[in-house]
């Protein structure tokens, strides 16, 4: 076949060029599209493009970022690295005890304040690696119905469980109402926290921190000044370990005397049983107590003596400022006012011998530092970010900040430590990822007077603003999901209705509408009087397979008064069943009756309907 080409003009075409006799296409002439040419030399900044991903959820993650840890004492111990990143997860061999904040579970009476297996406060508790916390007995005879040897699946999560890997919990007692459940209108105590960048431990703003007594880098003991409060891991005196596992062996005995009492001898085997491994576990409390740790110990006992004995001298000096060593005594002066005088100066040539001493770990001179508020009972609660703005206003820098202060509670937003937040509160990089964090928008009248507000009036009236929008919002949403919840409970309310009888004067209609029906089509129905079964038969009638009374004992059974009324709309529901099931009746009696062989057409055999029995009716000859 000849393929016919046109000549091209000298006038050139707007349209774009189609390449139709060649083999290979161009599909940029379609679109009269042509890449622009690649760029061979960047000279300007490269910005990253780096996105944040979603983190798939891993236990481990969820215990590093729910709870704090007691380490095991070991001078040895070398603990740095979680100084520097706090998403590096402990070691589970190196924990001793996990810090549960009780106050957060037992408001509700759920949580991790209840035994998953026994639905009772745990006793003795102990914690699995996925993070749940169970009685130690109870663990015990749940890993003694495993069909694998020395482990078992875990009966919330199914991961897997030992023995070896059940770790003691120690609750953590809140004492204020700062604990994590402050709401609006309440009043909160805070205090300023003090962060060196090079490090992520965080601790209020004291005579010991940052001090000589508290390194940045190594792991403080739990009975120094603030750290079992606010440090995310610590290490204890073996004495203090000795005092928990005491504990938790008189509730285990007690658990043992109720269990023999009750005459559960099972249970009082398993209880015996954990009775002897927290015995175990005392042992090597005890083990621990050795001479490098018991003259650590010592040297930070003696550090917390000097440090109070400094306070003890500015507070006398403070009370005493104009008495001099060389005045003469008061006649009623004694022997007690003269000794606290010597303890006076005693401390006095301490505090110099202590100045003059060079910090072991001295910040690097361009380190910054960290300046901002936290609960003070140690719960991840902060201030608002433009409250810390009016604090700065007025106050001029962050060291000038009050060590304490009391806040009225206006509202609260709840979130979660992510690489977003880290961005914007630099101040908060020490918490571990996916922590939970609160953020309180306080009333600051009675901490910087209402002058240092009026600046800010406008910000602060836009976060009301936003707040109002955000429980407008909040409240749609509610009602919204209340609606959907009533509309499901509807559904199955209508559905469990339509299981029950209809209601008297709706199978009446039903009852003559079927009647008239069948009289028409030439159908003989018999009248209920005339019925051999009788009215005791009507009353015993079965029900149909729907549980509802069956299509003949509806028509001829007595109506049935409920004492629930049935709106109009009822009847839609009701109707189609049973009609339905008739009509479908009679349309195959007629089919059968007129469908014969020839030209003539056969009589119709007459249909005789009992309307007092149940079942299906049958064609019968008259």
């Amino acid at each position: 076949m000849a393929t016919v080409r046109l000549k091209s003009t000298s006038r050139p075409s707007k349209r774009p060029k189609l390449n139709l006799g060649s083999d290979e296409s161009n599909l940029n002439d379609l679109v009269n599209f042509q890449l622009p040419p690649r760029r061979q030399h960047f000279t300007g900044p490269r910005r990253s493009r780096k996105t944040t991903a979603n983190i798939p959820w891993a236990k481990e993650r969820f215990i590093n970022s729910a709870y704090r840890f007691v380490l095991k004492p070991s001078v040895t111990a070398d603990y740095t690295v979680h100084f520097v990143d706090p998403d590096i997860y402990f070691q589970w061999g190196d924990i001793a005890q996990i810090l549960v904040p009780y106050t957060g579970t037992s408001l509700s009476g759920e949580g991790n304040s209840t035994c998953p297996i026994c639905l009772c406060p745990p006793v003795a508790p102990r914690m699995t690696k996925c993070g749940h916390v169970y009685c130690f007995a109870c663990a015990i005879h749940y890993l003694h119905t495993s069909e694998h040897a020395g482990w078992h699946r875990c009966p919330i999560c199914f991961d897997s469980i030992s023995e070896t890997s059940l770790k003691p919990v120690k609750w953590f007692h809140g004492s204020e109402i700062e604990s994590g459940i402050a709401g609006p209108g309440s009043t909160l105590k805070m205090r300023l926290m003090q962060r060196p960048q090079i490090t992520t431990l965080a601790l209020p703003q004291s005579e010991t921190w940052p001090s000589d007594l508290i390194s940045p880098h190594q792991a403080a003991f739990q009975f120094l000044p603030d750290i079992y409060t606010f440090a995310k891991f610590m290490i204890p005196a073996p004495q203090s370990l000795q005092d928990d596992f005491q504990q938790e062996l008189e509730a285990l005995q007690i658990d043992r005397s109720e269990k023999i009492g009750f005459g559960d001898s099972l249970e009082a085997s398993f209880v015996e049983g954990a009775i002897t491994k927290v015995r175990a576990l005392i042992e090597e409390a005890k083990s621990l107590n050795v001479p490098s740790l018991r003259n650590a110990i010592a040297t930070a006992k003696r550090g917390m003596e000097n440090i109070a004995s400094q306070r003890i001298l500015r507070e006398a000096t403070t009370k005493f400022a104009d008495f001099s060593v060389s005045d003469h005594r008061p006649e009623d002066w004694t022997e007690e006012q003269e000794q606290a005088l010597n303890d006076i100066r005693a401390a006095s040539s301490a505090s110099t011998r202590l100045k003059a001493r060079k910090n072991v770990n001295p910040p690097p001179p361009s380190t910054s530092t960290y300046y901002f508020y936290q609960a003070a009972s140690g719960s991840l609660t902060f201030l608002h970010p433009l409250d810390i703005r009016i604090l700065l206003s007025h106050f001029g820098t962050y060291a000038s900040f009050p060590e304490t202060i009391e806040v009225k509670v206006e509202a609260r937003n709840e979130g979660s430590v992510d690489e977003d937040l880290r961005k914007r509160c630099r101040y908060l990089a020490h918490l571990p990822e996916a922590a939970d964090v609160t953020f309180i928008e306080a009333d600051l009248e009675q901490v910087v007077g209402r002058d240092a507000l009026v600046p800010f009036e406008g910000a602060l009236r836009s976060r009301r603003a936003r707040r109002k929008e955000r429980e407008r919002k909040d409240d749609r949403a509610k009602a919204r999901a209340e609606e959907k919840e009533k509309e499901r409970m509807a559904e199955e309310h209508w559905v469990l209705r339509f299981s029950a009888s209809r209601h008297a004067p709706s199978a009446q209609r039903e009852e003559e509408e079927l009647r008239a029906f069948l009289q028409g089509a030439g159908v003989d129905v018999e009248d209920r009087d005339q019925s051999p079964v009788g009215a005791q038969g009507q009353q015993n009638a079965l029900p149909g397979a729907w549980g509802e009374r069956s299509f003949a004992s509806t028509l001829s059974g007595p109506a049935i008064a409920r004492s629930r009324p049935t709106p109009d709309t009822q009847r839609g529901n009701d109707d189609g069943w049973d009609m339905d099931a008739a009509w479908k009746e009679l349309e195959q009696a007629r089919s059968i009756s007129s469908g014969g062989e020839g030209g003539r057409k056969k009589k119709a055999p007459k249909l005789v309907l009992s309307l007092n029995g149940g079942g299906v009716p049958t064609p019968r000859r008259r």
